[in-house]
């Protein structure tokens, strides 16, 4: 019999290729994903992650245990169900940030259609802030959105850091303002951003405002701007640095 907690922790290592991104996600400390990684490896007798000084990355043999963990996790709780009671029906209204749609989202579909497939989902795509003011207004069931660490209420799946992006030849002249490339208001991300580059005495300008991921994402590669927006949605550049040029905080900078 496999751990159902080992399992969870070994999938979100190797989703994110990060422990301490599982150990965010998962809301426990990175020293007990190890934990379950090595002792879901000790149970199969065979390597399942291989780490360095570079990252994680997945042997063939953990590449195999992404599906069968998946499988086993997924038979668990359609048993659960089972005997659970009667099927939920009716509609829910779920509102999803525009950043998460790309990414988690269509993980989240999978497992809500497998868990509840008598409910309809009435799906709203928009800004995190907007999506929070209209579940305050009753216009939405469920949200999936940012919130800024601290705000109430709702329940914390994960909690991540925003990271400067930007095309791989971008440089920002520190002696002028930052070129912004970030969503309209009420974006969170856009907010935190000015809210860091005020802090940290810089002046900035709106280089280009778009309301879709796809529109920031065009921009930045064009090299508009820089933009700030979730980890892993961009690949890693500027390797050695510890954060972008001319930019602030300590967040990576990334290239598109």
């Amino acid at each position: 019999m496999f751990d159902a907690a080992q399992l969870r922790s070994f999938l979100a290592v190797a989703r994110s290729l990060s422990f301490t991104q599982a150990a965010q996600r998962l809301d426990l400390r990175q020293s007990t994903v190890s934990q379950h990684v090595q002792r879901l490896e000790a149970a199969v007798g065979r390597r399942l992650l291989e780490r360095d000084t570079h990252g994680v990355a997945l042997t063939a043999d953990g590449e195999a245990m992404v599906g069968f963990a998946t499988a086993i996790l997924e038979v668990g709780e359609r048993a659960l169900r089972h005997f659970a009671g009667a099927p939920l029906h009716g509609v829910v209204r779920f509102g999803v940030s525009d950043d998460l749609v790309q990414t988690d989202l269509p993980q989240i579909l999978r497992a809500f259609a497998r868990s509840h497939p008598g409910v309809e989902l009435d799906l709203t795509v928009a800004l995190s802030g907007t999506l929070h003011q209209r579940l305050a207004s009753g216009d939405l069931d469920l949200v999936l959105a940012k919130r800024v660490a601290g705000d109430q209420p709702g329940q914390v799946l994960w909690r991540e850091r925003l990271v400067w992006v930007g095309a791989p030849d971008v440089q920002v002249d520190p002696a002028r303002p930052v070129p912004l490339v970030a969503y309209p208001p009420p974006s969170i991300s856009r907010a935190r951003a000015i809210a860091a580059l005020t802090a940290a005495g810089r002046d900035w300008r709106l280089a280009c405002v778009s309301d879709s991921l796809g529109g920031l994402r065009a921009a930045a590669l064009a090299g508009q701007g820089c933009s700030p927006t979730r980890p892993g949605w961009c690949r890693p550049a500027w390797s050695g640095s510890a954060r972008g040029p001319g930019c602030p905080t300590s967040a990576r900078w990334s290239s598109c």
